[in-house]
């Protein structure tokens, strides 16, 4: 046999698999010049074996940019530029918001920009684009709310929850999360302030943007019709 082929037949969702050290063991013909090839991408260190997978990574987290930043610093070092500007293409084209805004909130977190399309009568899509600063100790949560004569509270959720908390983002990650928020029924028309902060769960310490700004500031407004919403920016 030249090949030997190991397939996981029965994987488990919850773990990672590998094998620490294989050994083959058989008669092999005295003249022969190789007793047994090892397939391409048998060695994961390999540029072929991990481009494949971090491509598969790409498809698996397309909310974030790690796999893309971690396959174009891999063609840059093994000397591909074409396979690199392909990545950093697909980077710009997938983790560009349409609307900029470029908050940096604290030491940790930036807010790159923002999308949104109407979702409803009285209901929007907005797409955040977060970016990890450095590593984070803390899991970080989003509130955002509308104020008019009253605050009303239009969205509030753990930055990358369930499975992609800030805990686990890499320094120079970008991740984009969409959100629906519904304008509620007695709210009147008129045009109200969305603001948005962040803050610590479990300290409840909020992130100020920069050393000495509020921890809130107006991200958008939101003009409320009688029967549509849309976004203004500031």
């Amino acid at each position: 046999a030249r090949w030997i082929r190991l397939a996981l037949v029965t994987p488990n969702a919850g773990y990672d698999w590998s094998i620490g050290e294989l050994s083959v063991l058989g008669v092999a013909p005295l003249d022969a010049a190789v007793l047994l090839e090892t397939p391409r991408f048998g060695d994961p260190r390999r540029a072929e074996a991990a481009s494949r997978r971090l491509r598969r990574d790409v498809e698996r987290e397309p909310a974030s940019s790690r796999p893309l930043l971690a396959l174009e610093l891999l063609y840059r070092s093994s000397g591909d530029a074409a396979r690199a500007r392909e990545v950093a293409t697909l980077l710009a084209d997938r983790f560009t918001a349409r609307r900029r805004v470029e908050w940096r909130l604290g030491h940790e977190l930036e807010l790159l920009g923002y999308d949104w399309r109407p979702a409803g009568p009285r209901s929007l899509e907005i797409t955040y684009y977060w970016r990890a600063a450095r590593t984070m100790g803390s899991d970080y949560a989003m509130t955002g709310r509308l104020q008019g004569t009253e605050t009303v509270r239009a969205d509030d959720y753990v930055l990358g929850a369930p499975g992609h908390t800030t805990r686990s983002w890499e320094a120079g990650e970008t991740l984009k999360q969409t959100r629906r928020i519904e304008i509620p029924p007695g709210l009147s028309a008129g045009r109200y302030p969305f603001e948005v902060g962040v803050w610590d769960p479990e300290t409840r310490r909020h992130l100020r943007r920069g050393w000495w700004r509020e921890r809130d500031a107006t991200l958008l407004y939101a003009v409320v019709g009688p029967d549509d919403v849309r976004i203004e920016q500031p």
